[in-house]
C-alpha cells in the first residue's frame, strides 16, 4: 500500500543518501519531524550501511557502538531496526512501452496502452511515475518538484490490443483537501516503472508511526470458569484474553489465550519503501 519508493530494485544501498531520500519522501508528505520515525531493513542492508558509515566523523562512542553490535541504533532522524522477514517484491513482467490512454483521468483507476499484447503483466506493489504529473505539498498544494509515485494495487495483464487498466494508489486528485498531483496526465504520457521487468527486491521501510495502526478487540469474558482475565497494554495497543477451566475427568486445567486483531495503513503517504 506504500507508494513512495527510493533506491534501485536489485541493488543493496551503500550510501546514506538513499536513506536520507526516504526521509525526504516523508518530509514532502508532511510527516512530523519527531522521535517517532523508524527504519526497518534487511540484515544485508544493515551490514552494507554500517560498513558504509564506519569512517564518518562523528561521536566516537556512536561509531564504537556500531562496531561492537554491527547495527545502527539511531541516525538521520530515524530509529533503525533489522528484520530477517522484510518482505520481498518481484516486479511484473512488463513488456512494451506503456503510456496513459486518454487525457485528464482521475481517481484510483488508470487506463493505459502501449503494452505488449496479451502478455504484459504488472504486479500488485509495482511503482511507477507519469511524465508531467508531479507530487504536491499537502498544505500549500504546490509542486514538490518530484514526480508523484503510484503503486499498483492489483495484478493486471494486457489485453489483445495492448490495453491495461490499473488499480492505483494514491488517487489522482487535482483539487480539494486531498489533492495529490499538480496536473492530470496528458494523453499518451509516458509511464516509468521502478526497476527492471521481473526484478526481485527486498523492501525496507521508512515510516512515521502514524502511517499504520494496529488494534485489538476486547473479547467477551466468560462466566463460571476457574479463571478469566484480560491483559492489555495501552502503549502497544494489545489486548489478550486468558480463560482457564478445570476438567474433572482428566484432572487438568485446559487454558486458552485469544487475541482478535487487525492492522491498516491509515496514512501510507507517511511511509517510504527502500529497494534493495
Amino acid at each position: 500500500q506504500v507508494f513512495n519508493l527510493v533506491g534501485t530494485p536489485g541493488t543493496v544501498p551503500t550510501a546514506l543518501l538513499t536513506y536520507l531520500s526516504a526521509g525526504v519522501a516523508l518530509d514532502n508528505n508532511a510527516a512530523p519531524q519527531d522521535d517517532l520515525r523508524f527504519l526497518c531493513i534487511t540484515p544485508k542492508m544493515q551490514a552494507y550501511i554500517v560498513d558504509g558509515l564506519k569512517g564518518l566523523f562523528q561521536a566516537g562512542s556512536t561509531i564504537a557502538e556500531q562496531y561492537r553490535n554491527g547495527k545502527i541504533g539511531s541516525a538521520i532522524g530515524f530509529s533503525w531496526y533489522m528484520d530477517q522477514n522484510v518482505a520481498t517484491h518481484t516486479n511484473g513482467g512488463f513488456g512494451g512501452t506503456p503510456v496513459v490512454r486518454g487525457a485528464d483521468q482521475t481517481g484510483t483507476s488508470l487506463v493505459t496502452e502501449g503494452w505488449t499484447a496479451s502478455t504484459a503483466t504488472v504486479k500488485e506493489g509495482d511503482v511507477f511515475t507519469i511524465a508531467g504529473v508531479y507530487q504536491v505539498n499537502p498544505q500549500s498544494r504546490q509542486s514538490t518538484g518530484e514526480l508523484q509515485q503510484f503503486v499498483v494495487r492489483a495484478d493486471a495483464t494486457s489485453d489483445g490490443s495492448g490495453y491495461m487498466t490499473l488499480s492505483i494508489q494514491p488517487p489522482i486528485t487535482l483539487a480539494g483537501a486531498y489533492q495529490t498531483v499538480n496536473a492530470l496526465a496528458a494523453n499518451l504520457a509516458a509511464m516509468t516503472f521502478s526497476g527492471a521487468a521481473s526484478a526481485t527486491s527486498p523492501q525496507g521501510l521508512a515510516a512515521h508511526r502514524d502511517a499504520f495502526t494496529f488494534v485489538c478487540a476486547d473479547l467477551q469474558m466468560p462466566q463460571g470458569t476457574d479463571k478469566a482475565e484480560r491483559v492489555s497494554s495501552r502503549k502497544l495497543g494489545l489486548a489478550m484474553r486468558l480463560v482457564r477451566d478445570y476438567d474433572i475427568n482428566t484432572d487438568k486445567f485446559p487454558t486458552r489465550i485469544d487475541v482478535l486483531y487487525g492492522w491498516a495503513a491509515l496514512r501510507p503517504e507517511l511511509a517510504s519503501r527502500i529497494a534493495a
